[in-house]
């Protein structure tokens, strides 16, 4: 298509399946039909094209009904008829990747009835364009990879700092990279001493101690604790088993799950990744100016798409309500950050169901998980995350375990 044609689009919440055929064909002007529904979605999607597509003219053009297939015919046939005579001369794109369904096929019937015309289709599975019509016409490679800004911008969120971005954070994830390679593989060993130390560390960094009582040591929690302590992590001795001794607050975040959170980090540095983040911050466009902040363990975009991984190395099932929070979180930043072209994974040192004596049940948090579309890698499986991240860069999906 020539550098002068217009490329026309339907809004949609989905702002990446608009923006990535305009970056990839740049055309002179983007005609976007905008209904009722999606009015809050233009400021946004205006802002990406003026960054991605800056010679590109957005006309925007509102009233396009929500439903009625007779009023939205209607209103697509003038749409048709207006960019003729607005721009005579240039070729026309239907990218039909937006909208609704009956949306995109009046629209389909309506901009390919001009055998002039292209009908495209956005597919960042196979990161290509696809020519719908005329057909024939080999896809449209898309070369490019959109940034982490840019992906979180496109679902109205804000990126902020990230652990990540300190080289200090990075440089002592690196230097005990060893032990948390050890950690992750052996998650099926010492899930409940996991529990232990999390809860020490948690209730020391709450009351600003150095030490916390603990009233129960059994087999895998002294090994756990005697390596940590060979580490220089804490101080524990079988001599004195009911106190855990914390040298310096800097470790407690590590000590206390961040260990896993590196884990992450450190395995997807491996796979080659457009982009990649450890404990990001995010907030809301309408959150902005409260600085209300929420944060994402593991952020990472490739080919067009992105993943947000949370860390969890407590156990599930002992608080139903703090469970559900952790699965709301994940479920709604994940989709909201990654919509249609995105994945939501959690990493969980220890199971996610579990019995509850006290009601004599099984809580199946794993099941719940999949079922709200999140995927779930937990205990055993751990140390398989560079297969899944790898199987993810590559296919867009995780295998099943």
């Amino acid at each position: 298509m020539p550098q002068n044609g217009v490329q026309v689009a339907i809004a949609t919440n989905q702002l990446l399946a608009n923006l990535i055929p305009l970056q990839v064909l740049q055309p002179a002007v983007c005609w976007l039909l905008v209904s009722e529904s999606m009015a809050k979605s233009i400021d946004v999607f205006g802002e990406l094209v003026e960054k991605k597509c800056p010679d590109t003219q957005l006309v925007i053009r509102e009233g396009l009904p929500d439903a009625g297939a007779e009023k939205i015919l209607d209103f697509l046939l003038s749409e048709d008829e207006a960019i003729k005579q607005a721009h005579p001369e240039m070729a026309v794109d239907y990218n039909a990747t937006g909208g609704t369904k009956l949306m995109a096929i009046i629209a389909y019937q309506v901009f390919s009835s001009d055998p002039a015309n292209r009908v495209l289709y956005a597919s960042t599975e196979r990161n290509e364009i696809e020519v719908v019509e005329p057909q024939g016409e080999a896809p449209i490679a898309i070369e490019l990879a959109n940034d982490e800004e840019t992906y979180l911008l496109a679902y109205g969120l804000i990126r902020r700092k990230a652990d990540s971005d300190n080289p200090v954070w990075r440089e002592t994830a690196q230097s005990r990279k060893t032990l948390t390679y050890y950690l992750a593989k052996n998650c099926q060993r010492y899930g409940n001493a996991f529990s232990l130390i999390n809860g020490a560390a948690s209730r020391c960094e709450k009351s600003g101690t150095k030490h916390q009582p603990v009233t129960k040591i059994w087999g895998e929690a002294k090994a756990l604790l005697n390596r940590l302590n060979d580490e220089s992590l804490l101080q524990w001795s079988a001599h004195e088993p009911s106190q855990i001794y914390f040298h310096d607050r800097a470790y407690l975040t590590y000590l206390s799950g961040g260990w896993l959170e590196e884990y992450v980090w450190i395995t997807a540095q491996a796979c080659g990744f457009d982009e990649l983040s450890a404990g990001r911050d995010i907030t809301t466009r309408e959150e902005t100016k409260k600085n209300i902040r929420n944060e994402l363990d593991c952020v990472i975009t490739h080919n067009n798409r992105l993943l947000v991984i949370e860390c969890k190395s407590g156990q599930f099932g002992l608080n139903d309500q703090k469970d559900s929070d952790i699965l709301n979180k994940l479920e709604s930043l994940g989709r909201r950050a990654g919509g249609v072209m995105g994945s939501a994974l959690l990493v969980s040192a220890q199971p996610l169901n579990r019995v509850n004596k006290g009601r004599n049940q099984t809580i199946y948090t794993a099941e719940r998980a999949k079922l709200m579309g999140v995927a779930v890698l937990e205990e055993q499986h751990v140390s398989a995350l560079q297969t899944w991240l790898e199987t993810w860069r590559d296919t867009g999906h995780f295998p099943s375990n």
